[in-house]
């Protein structure tokens, strides 16, 4: 499959913006090309399959995806009707507890430099 133009050289405008969510997401269109923002990657580089787990997914569903014993709630939306593209994001099923740990981290982090 060759990518189109669109997903060879997405504007860095769009990628900035794309990148400032604070939770992983991609977009697909209907060649199943896919463009993902710098969290997503990071998932995909240590092992997780996002390819495969947003192509599986039916349009405007959700799905939960077990990954080094986390979970995550796949979500797949139209963007519109126009572009024929999608959209998915990954959010951890419970997300207080994932913020919590982040933020014990950085405080221990702090901590520790004192």
């Amino acid at each position: 499959m060759e990518l189109i133009n669109e997903f060879k050289n997405p504007s860095q405008l769009f990628i900035a913006f794309f990148n400032s969510f604070n939770i992983p997401m991609c977009i697909i269109d209907e060649h199943g090309n896919i463009l993902m923002n710098d969290m997503a990657q990071e998932l995909k580089q240590a092992g997780f399959d996002i390819d495969n787990h947003s192509k599986k997914i039916k349009n405007n569903s959700t799905s939960i995806v077990s990954y080094k014993g986390k979970k995550y709630n796949l979500e797949k939306r139209d963007i519109n009707h126009g572009t024929n593209s999608c959209v998915c994001t990954f959010k951890l099923e419970d997300e207080t507890i994932a913020r919590l740990t982040e933020s014990s981290k950085k405080l221990k982090k702090v901590l520790s430099a004192l």
